[in-house]
């Protein structure tokens, strides 16, 4: 999947199905957008915009999760139904620590310059839960994650390659019965599970369209396409979009 350069996407678009082939189709989605070229609306989500123009809040089927940003505009803070999390990022953007209010844990980043190294679960307590190891591919895009002790061979949590990444990770590929959660996904991008999107710094990247829902701050200083993600080609274009 591929998009021309000189092209973009405007008003309303239609995603078409495809023939169905053994009872798999498509789906048709209309994507509504304001006058600056952002993302409103789409398959019964609709996507709300602060001052900044970042992202405030997400709703579909009457549930919304809102999001704050600090003053370098990286996501500091998630809040949805019964759970709160806040965010750390480094002066590089690179996601230093979480935590969840909900289930009172949180997870620290350990990153050699812009590969991620390993994750550290913890009780807000500091109660240590478990450490994982990160390997990644030539991008520095995270594929398996494996437990520092016990069963060191077998992967944890497993992210197949797709080229846009629109596909699922395995959090349990070893077939414990025990999931393991990890959002780090192309490098700058955090998934989030609500909407399916990946958060990267000041826009959100959809792996299902292969684009931005958001027009690039530099505008056509970037390329002509503002939504674009890797030239339209990320098998051999890598995007380093952090900050």
């Amino acid at each position: 999947m591929a998009y021309v350069a000189n092209t973009n996407r405007v008003n309303n678009e239609t995603i078409s199905p495809v023939p169905s082939v053994g009872g798999l189709g498509g789906s048709n989605d209309a994507y509504v957008y304001d006058k600056s070229g952002y993302v409103t609306g789409q398959g019964g989500a609709t996507y709300e915009y602060d001052a900044a123009r970042q992202m405030k809040r997400y709703t579909r089927n009457g549930a919304s999760v809102r999001y704050a940003y600090d003053g370098a505009r990286h996501r500091a803070v998630k809040i949805q139904t019964g759970d709160t999390t806040r965010y750390v990022y480094d002066n590089k953007g690179h996601l230093l620590f979480e935590r969840s209010s909900a289930s009172y844990s949180q997870r620290s980043y350990v990153w050699l310059d812009d590969i991620p190294l390993a994750g550290i679960d913890q009780k807000t307590s500091g109660e240590l839960l478990g450490v994982y190891l990160i390997e990644t591919d030539f991008a520095n895009t995270p594929r398996y994650l494996r437990r520092l002790s016990g069963n060191t061979s077998a992967p944890v949590w497993q992210w197949p390659f797709a080229p846009y990444g629109d596909v699922p990770a395995n959090e349990d590929p070893d077939g414990d019965g025990t999931k393991v959660t990890f959002n780090l996904r192309f490098p700058g991008q955090y998934f989030d599970a609500e909407s399916g999107l990946h958060y990267n710094h000041t826009r959100y990247f959809s792996p299902r369209t292969g684009r931005y829902l958001q027009p690039d701050l530099m505008r056509l200083e970037g390329g002509i396409n503002v939504c674009i993600y890797a030239k339209g080609n990320p098998v051999n274009f890598v995007v380093c979009y952090r900050n």
